[in-house]
């Protein structure tokens, strides 16, 4: 959960530090209410031990629930954040596909803000958004490719469908970068990005 905050308020926020001090604070609180029993035996009589012995148990009840509230409130928030759609994104995920079929013929889909850049170098491209029909009755064939990077772990997967007498169609679910922005491989757990 403090991953989760701190990716989505940043370093600098008072939110991500007291969130930090506080979640951090409760777990080392009930770190040591786990050895209050053996302190209090060496630092004093065993009357006074079993007087802590219950004053621990209640604490710790009362430290683990703390701990559960918080815990379930901060994912609740997590699985309320909806992604915003209104950023600076990089040239390559700027536009978002969209599709409409067509009424007489449901076999006709017209897709619109379908990617084609022309790659001259991996950060330079001329860019073509198009519009792009296909008829699925002459779907042909269906292939899935996998690019890994970073090792055997992480990959990228791709789903191209071919059609007769047209041109194959890929997609592929990316992470939508704003300019400017790099990859991380452990912000992309996260949906707060």
């Amino acid at each position: 959960m403090l991953l989760a905050i701190w990716y989505q308020y940043g370093v600098s926020s008072v939110l991500t530090w007291l969130s930090t001090i506080a979640i951090v604070s409760i777990l080392a609180a009930l770190l040591s209410t786990r050895y209050w029993d053996a302190v209090t035996k060496v630092l004093h009589s065993d009357s006074l031990s079993n007087k802590k012995s219950v004053s621990k148990s209640t604490a710790t009840k009362l430290l683990i629930g703390i701990y559960s509230a918080v815990w379930l409130v901060g994912l609740g928030w997590f699985f309320s954040i909806e992604p915003k759609q209104d950023r600076d994104w990089m040239a390559e995920v700027d536009q978002r596909v969209s599709y409409e079929r067509d009424a007489t013929n449901p076999d006709l889909i017209t897709l619109t803000n379908v990617r084609n850049f022309d790659w001259q170098t991996e950060e330079d491209a001329t860019e073509h958004w198009d519009t792009r029909t296909i008829d699925l009755s002459k779907l042909s064939g269906v292939d899935v490719t996998n690019s890994y990077w970073m090792g055997p772990l992480i990959a990228h997967t791709l789903v191209s469908f071919r059609f007769e007498g047209d041109r194959p169609l890929a997609f592929s679910f990316e992470i939508r970068k704003e300019d400017g922005e790099s990859f991380s491989a452990l912000a992309g757990f996260f949906s707060t990005l």
